[in-house]
């Protein structure tokens, strides 16, 4: 059985991997528009519950099922307006991540009609 530094280094070699099939089959590095929806995928985790929060272990998994890594992750956290922010064990959507969430998924959809 590998070890768990193991696992961790084969989990982020896939994770990598991930970024660079995805960066060349759909273009998201260089697609605005791809960004945004990688991005509104992940923050529906927080949209869609009550209070607008989720533990951290469901935001890191959400995070890693939307494509992002830990450096990825930790900028939905930083800037002048964060869109998410810690509170303990929870991952809370802050009200200029809630803005920007329902902006861009206003713009999607009136795209799609």
């Amino acid at each position: 059985m590998p070890s768990r530094n193991e696992l961790i280094e084969r989990l982020e070699a896939l994770e990598q991997q991930l970024r660079d099939l995805r960066r060349e089959v759909i273009g998201e590095d260089s697609d605005p528009n791809a960004r945004d929806f990688r991005a509104l995928r992940f923050l529906k985790a927080f949209y869609d519950e009550p209070g607008q929060r989720i533990l951290w272990d469901s935001a890191t998994r959400a995070a890693t099922e939307a494509g992002y890594d830990a450096a990825a992750l930790a900028g939905f956290y930083t800037g002048t307006q964060p869109v998410l922010r810690s509170d303990g064990d929870w991952r809370v959507l802050t009200p200029a991540g809630k803005q920007w969430y329902e902006e861009r998924a206003f713009m999607l959809l009136s795209r799609s009609e």
